[in-house]
């Protein structure tokens, strides 16, 4: 049986990108990523909407870039993180 999901899970993303799913959770809320959306529930829990056509297209916009890049966007993301950790420290 075919997966017709729209949608991946931040799991799912996160294992595609060899990173903690709270870390891209983390990410997705404070719009450091150009895919996935973030809502707070009326209960108050959030909610996270990433759609497989957004992830994919980062993904494969990833794959073209030259070693160097993904230096970069290493480092990019932890910085990204550390801001999100340190603003989550303040609270």
């Amino acid at each position: 049986m075919t997966d017709k999901r729209e949608t991946y899970t931040a799991k799912e993303c996160a294992q595609r990108l060899g990173m903690n799913p709270n870390s891209l959770r983390n990410l997705i809320r404070t719009k450091q990523v150009p895919f996935g959306i973030a809502y707070r529930q009326p209960s108050g829990r959030m909610h996270f909407i990433i759609p497989k056509a957004a992830f994919e297209k980062f993904m494969a916009e990833i794959g073209k870039l030259p070693l160097g890049t993904y230096v970069a966007l290493a480092l990019f993301l932890l910085v990204a993180l550390a801001i999100c950790v340190h603003r989550v420290s303040r609270v």
